[in-house]
C-alpha cells in the first residue's frame, strides 16, 4: 500500500509553523582534572558550532550551561526547517512536472 504524498501546500504550511531557529549544532563538554584520589570529570560550558559567515569553514561559542536547552532547540528546529523544504521541493517537482496524470 503507498502512503499517502504530501501536496506542496501542507508541507508549506509546516515550515511556517516552525519557530526561530539557528543553524549548526550544540554539544555539551567535559573536562578531565587529575587529583590525589583519583580522576574527576567537571562540567564545562557547551560549545555551539555554526557555519562561518563567510561561507568557509566552521565557527564555535561556549554558550552559558543555562541556554544549553534552548540553544538545542534552536539547532533542531533548524533541521527540521531543512528537511521540510527538501520535502516541498520535491512535492513542487512532483505536482509540477509534465505529463503527469492529474488526480481528480
Amino acid at each position: 500500500m503507498q502512503e499517502h504524498e504530501r501536496t506542496s501546500g501542507e508541507i508549506f504550511a509546516e515550515m511556517a509553523a516552525v519557530g526561530p531557529m539557528l543553524p549548526g549544532s550544540i554539544r555539551r563538554t567535559w573536562q578531565k582534572k587529575a587529583t590525589k584520589a583519583g580522576v574527576k570529570t567537571y562540567g564545562s560550558s557547551p560549545i555551539y558550532t555554526f557555519p562561518a559567515p563567510d561561507g568557509k569553514g566552521q565557527r564555535s561559542k561556549r554558550v552559558p550551561a543555562g541556554l544549553f536547552d534552548e540553544v538545542k532547540t534552536l539547532t533542531e528546529n533548524y533541521r527540521k526547517y531543512m528537511g521540510l523544504e527538501r520535502e516541498f521541493l520535491a512535492a513542487q517537482l512532483r505536482e509540477n512536472m509534465p505529463g503527469r496524470k492529474k488526480k481528480a
